[in-house]
């Protein structure tokens, strides 16, 4: 009996069947380093180290005048609509009055072929000018969203919302195109990377809540968002990666996290 009792205390307490703890580092849902896409003179920061900023903001502006003033002429000539709208009230005359001259000529003959076909000739003209101020509208429309890109480019706009980190340039300096300026940060997701056994791994689930204890902070919910389907070769380990909502800012990318699984 004693043999029996001493089986069943050791198999409890087998490390097979207990919790295991697996310690991991917390990162930002989205860490980005940002640089412009042309080069040019600053104009204007508009953040600074720790600006909480929406996405679609403007955070940097390169000198633009010319640009800025090219896409506005562009726009302008795309929008003007005169010439189009003259055509189109001449043609709405001009059918009008073929088709009176038609219907005077097929019953009385009162009107001479010649300027019947006149007639006919100018609205086919005009209809003729109308596309052809069509296709040159559809080409405006393409050189103004050309000229707005350009534009663009000399703009740095937040592509996410977050937390400027790091500023490395002011206005007056130089910015070189794809060279980084600005780090953002997004820290109202975090996440966490662990690597567990295999044998862990299969007992785990995506979308399964699990409780996180995270250094400095205290306990959080988590929700398991990744398993890797493949083990690394070397050491067995799979990947696992678990999501919390960190609205509120409490948890510091950078510290530790643990989870018993």
């Amino acid at each position: 009996m004693k043999r029996l009792t001493s089986f069943i205390v050791a198999g409890m307490f087998s490390p097979l069947l207990m919790a295991q703890t697996f310690v991991g580092v917390i990162y930002p849902e989205n860490d980005l380093t940002l640089s412009l896409g042309s080069s040019g003179p600053v104009q204007s920061v508009n953040i600074e180290q720790g600006s909480v900023v929406k996405r679609g903001e403007t955070m940097i502006e390169l000198m633009s005048d010319k640009e800025r003033l090219e896409m506005e002429r562009r726009e302008l000539v795309w929008k003007s609509r005169d010439e189009l709208n003259t055509l189109n009230k001449r043609l709405a005359i001009l059918e009008e009055q073929y088709q009176s001259a038609k219907s005077l000529y097929d019953e009385t003959q009162s009107i001479a072929k010649d300027d019947l076909q006149r007639l006919e000739i100018e609205t086919i003209s005009t209809k003729g000018k109308i596309q052809q101020l069509l296709v040159q509208e559809n080409r405006e429309a393409i050189e103004y969203k050309l000229a707005k890109e350009e534009r663009e480019d000399r703009l740095l706009k937040a592509p996410i919302s977050g937390v400027v980190t790091q500023v490395t340039i002011q206005p007056g300096e130089w910015a070189k195109a794809g060279e980084p300026v600005i780090q953002l940060v997004d820290i109202s997701k975090v996440y966490i990377k662990l690597n567990v056994p295999d044998a862990v791994a299969r007992k785990l689930q995506v979308s399964q809540q699990i409780k996180t204890n995270v250094e400095g902070a205290g306990q959080f919910e988590s929700k398991i968002h990744y398993i890797s389907p493949i083990a690394d070769t070397a050491s067995g380990l799979v990947e696992v990666k678990l999501v919390i909502t960190n609205k509120d800012g409490q948890i510091r990318p950078g510290t530790k996290a643990s989870v018993e699984l």
